[in-house]
């Protein structure tokens, strides 16, 4: 949409759609530079943020100098006209209590900070709002950036840095490979993180010569941009080119009309306006007045399809590669064109009706008869997730990511053409109102969230907002501001070409017609498959014993291979490959909740609000009960927290492998009774720790005794060696936890930092190696034994427990849930010694002082 600059701020008059429950005051407006803010005032905040989005990214580097988005990015922290000194904004920032950071994406660039803004902190105030403050500090970012030499030499070195970093991360090396296979005039292909091959000196003329989007393949390891190597101990100089290409791609993006603006604080808007546009104001505008509003996609979008489909399924290959980390997956990828620009309203109405939603969450449905239940039935896999995303302006993914077991690796085709039936079946006419039911669940979820949605840290609130505005402002007349909150929460119904419709709660019928056209391109022709396995290039994976091919970027070795047969195969069958075991759509969920009525009323003291937690009177020689009735924060909702006492569980590496298993165990026989809850807004955590095992209910209280009671009966009662398939599913659950424990040398080095902490500060906790060595050992029949004895097994004497339930319950209610505590989980154990009770907890080892433990390990003598 176009954006003009005016003589003054322009304030949105009309409603800004916000959740019931949410007690924050919102004004949009734009400035008179086109640059478009969100004022959000929260009353009860003691932290300010603020987020700018800036309406360009990767895709729009200039094809000789991938990565210099991301540059710009880092750049723009290291001094400007008005604040010269490079790290004098982070340290404004830590002086008052507050962070910033930024993120490049593909289409967007975000810049967000938070700082401290207490009530009643005069100084905390003028430290966000004032002079010199973090606000205005901020804003001259992209007012007057200074884009220094000297720190433009650092900064290749932070991009450079960043980029070897994530060489050897599954999720970059695969993210690359994937879109090395997009069109090669589309930007979706391109190296976005950028290092100083891209950008210094000598980097840039090498790129000039090889095709950087066409998912080329280096010819050998010396050639790959991703073999690493090179000095990294200097900085290096950067060309007066490069300096030059970053002030020109500042200067031609970074204007006014292609940032949002997000403002999140205590501060009404009446206080925090005139500092926006005393600040903002200074943004500059486009030089050439026809450009305003013209996005970068404009270039590609409608103009290129970024995923062409294959000519015929006899050319179907699919796309295999060794993971770094130990895992073991197949996924199916569906690259799907958006609506191009001559057809706003069908581009408004996927974003309303959400068809590709409801696809995706019947995918990853994990009930009893669900396709990842037969694949668990089947031994081929542990997991199962389905998303749908818009990756950019003109492509949405739908993603089936299968995580496989060692048996389905080897009948990954099975997996696949499982997937594939699945979805022939939910095209079925005979099933077309049973989707629109399970559509119109979607909705009434939906609106369930929305109604009592709660609110999140302040940071990350701006800087979604931001991104939303970018996203809803394309189409002011049809989205715009009114839908900035709720657009990607809720359900609309589609608009017409007139710009008609749009109604919040549409039923089966208007929601039908989109989700049977999404459904209609998820054809197995279209699929892009991808298998990532350790075995992939051995001779235990066959199809791929070799990998020829290696990604530009990240020296990714890869291969492919035909599955015209597979594809064929899966198009000819339709849904008549799918057993009758699993079921297109699932019932309708019992758990969503009816009733909502709040049982007390609420309270304004701070005494009131703040008193802690008293006795239940509740008569038991076994549980400590608290109970405390939710007159705060108006939410039909409750929490149960139980704490036993099991010292058995955590004493030996053998007991806290056993009880991990267990663990396992216990959420897989839940995950199908637990979904459909989880769906309505209900939780549970169950974890064994030093201290007990510990588990916890949470959600909407109208359904949440009887989820308590299943949850503590199953905890009480599940013997994994009693379940169907017990010695299989065994099996594949202690391959999951040996897979986790490889994982430990592909982590990142804060993750190994944590682990040799808590070796040092924490007992009983046991090394790698002694869990390796007892996983090992473990059996079926040990992890049975465990779970009726060992794991609530203690020197004897009598059982303790404490429960807390707080929230939307009355004493009554309370004491109900306690007694189904009571009469299904009664503890069974506690540590004596000398007569005094103790009950288990983590204990604190004093560490060496530095130069002690240095002498130590210096004279061998240390560990």
């Amino acid at each position: 949409a176009a954006v003009a600059t005016a003589a003054a701020t322009q304030v949105f008059k009309g409603e800004i759609n916000k959740s019931p429950a949410d007690n924050r005051a919102y004004r949009a407006l734009t400035l008179k530079n086109g640059l478009r803010v969100l004022i959000v005032t929260d009353p009860e905040a003691d932290t300010a943020a603020a987020a700018l989005d800036v309406h360009v990214g990767s895709f729009s580097d200039p094809d000789d100098l991938p990565g210099l988005a991301h540059f710009t990015e880092h750049m723009l922290f290291l001094g400007t006209d008005k604040f010269p000194v490079e790290n004098a904004y982070s340290q404004f920032l830590s002086a008052h209590g507050g962070n910033s950071n930024a993120y490049t994406d593909s289409e967007d660039t975000c810049f967000f900070f938070d700082v401290n803004d207490a009530a009643g902190d005069g100084a905390a105030e003028r430290a966000f709002l004032g002079k010199d403050g973090a606000l205005e500090r901020f804003a001259s970012f992209f007012s007057g950036p200074l884009f220094t030499a000297s720190a433009a030499g650092r900064e290749l070195n932070a991009v450079d840095s960043e980029h070897r970093k994530n060489l050897q991360q599954d999720v970059w090396r695969l993210g690359q490979l994937e879109k090395s296979q997009a069109a090669p005039n589309h930007p979706y292909g391109k190296f976005g993180t950028g290092s100083v091959e891209t950008l210094a000196p000598g980097g840039t003329a090498a790129f000039v010569q090889a095709d950087t989007r066409s998912g080329k393949t280096a010819p050998n390891e010396g050639t790959s941009r991703g073999g690493g190597g090179g000095d990294r101990s200097t900085t290096p100089e950067p060309s007066p080119a490069l300096r030059e290409a970053l002030i020109a791609f500042h200067k031609k993006y970074y204007t006014a009309d292609m940032m949002t603006l997000a403002i999140v604080s205590r501060h009404p808007a009446s206080s925090v306006q005139p500092v926006i546009e005393s600040f903002f104001e200074a943004v500059p505008v486009r030089d050439d007045p026809s450009l305003l509003g013209v996005r970068p996609e404009s270039r590609w979008r409608g103009v290129v399809d970024p995923f062409p489909s294959r000519p015929s399924s006899s050319t179907a290959v699919a796309t295999a590669t060794k993971p770094v980390a130990p895992l073991r997956s197949v996924k199916l990828v569906w690259q799907l064109p958006r609506p191009p620009p001559s057809s706003p309203d069908a581009y408004v109405s996927e974003i309303l009706a959400k068809p590709s939603l409801v696809i995706s969450n019947l995918l990853g449905h994990e009930g009893d008869k669900s396709l990842l239940a037969e694949l668990k039935r089947r031994g081929l896999a542990n997991g199962l997730a389905s998303g749908a995303s818009a990756e950019c302006s003109d492509l949405q993914q739908l993603l089936v990511s299968v995580e496989l077991t060692k048996d389905g690796l080897k009948r990954w085709r099975e997996v696949a053409g499982l997937v594939f039936a699945y979805i022939a079946a939910l095209k079925e006419p005979s099933v077309e109102g049973d989707v629109g039911t399970f559509a119109e669940e979607c909705v009434a979820l939906s609106n369930l969230g929305w109604e009592y949605s709660e609110k999140g840290d302040v940071s990350g609130y701006a800087s979604s907002l931001a991104a939303s505005m970018q996203e809803y402002d394309q189409y002011p007349d049809l989205l715009g501001p009114a839908h900035y909150l709720d657009g990607n929460r809720l359900f609309f119904a589609p608009v017409d070409a007139t710009g008609a419709g749009g109604g919040r709660t549409p039923n089966k019928r208007q929601l039908a017609p989109l989700i049977a056209e999404f459904s209609s391109k998820l054809t197995p022709e279209k699929c892009m498959v991808t298998i990532v396995a350790p075995e992939v290039g051995t001779k235990e994976f066959k199809e791929a014993s070799s990998l020829p091919l290696k990604e530009y970027w990240y020296a990714t070795p890869y291969a492919q291979f035909s599955i015209a047969d597979l594809i064929e195969g899966a198009s000819k069958a339709g849904s008549s490959a799918l057993p009758a075991s699993i079921e297109a759509v699932p019932a309708p969920n019992r758990f969503i909740p009816t009733n909502l009525k709040l049982k007390a009323p609420l309270v304004t003291s701070d005494a009131q609000r703040r008193a802690p937690p008293g006795k239940l009177p509740y008569e038991s020689s076994t549980w400590d009960v608290y109970f405390k009735q939710d007159k705060t924060f108006g939410k039909p909702k409750g929490y149960v927290f139980a704490l036993m006492a099991t010292p058995g569980a955590t004493e030996t590496a053998d007991a806290v492998v056993l009880s991990k298993l267990w663990k396992t165990s216990l959420v897989d026989r839940l995950g199908s009774f637990v979904y459909d809850a989880a769906l309505a807004g209900l939780g549970y955590e169950v974890d064994v720790t030093a201290r007990g095992l510990r588990f916890s209910c949470f959600g909407y209280d109208e359904r949440l005794p009887e989820f308590v009671s299943t949850i503590a009966q199953a905890i009480a009662t599940h013997d994994p060696a009693t379940i169907d398939n017990a010695e299989a599913t065994f099996a594949r659950q202690k391959e999951l936890l040996q897979r986790e424990l490889e994982q430990f040398d592909t982590q990142q080095p804060y993750q190994h930092c944590r682990y040799w902490e808590s070796l040092c500060i924490e007992t009983p906790k046991f090394t790698r190696e002694e869990t390796k060595e007892a996983l090992n050992r473990a059996n079926l029949k040990a992890v049975s034994e465990h779970a009726r004895v060992g794991l609530w097994q203690g020197s004897g004497g009598s059982s303790w427990g404490t429960v807390l339930v707080e929230g939307n319950l009355d004493q009554a209610g309370a004491t109900s849930i306690v007694k189904s505590l009571d009469q299904s989980l009664p503890p069974r154990s506690q540590q004596q010694l000398g007569g005094t009770t103790l009950k288990p907890s983590k204990r604190i080892a004093l560490v060496p002082r530095v130069p002690d433990l240095m002498a130590a390990v210096g004279s061998g003598s240390g560990s």
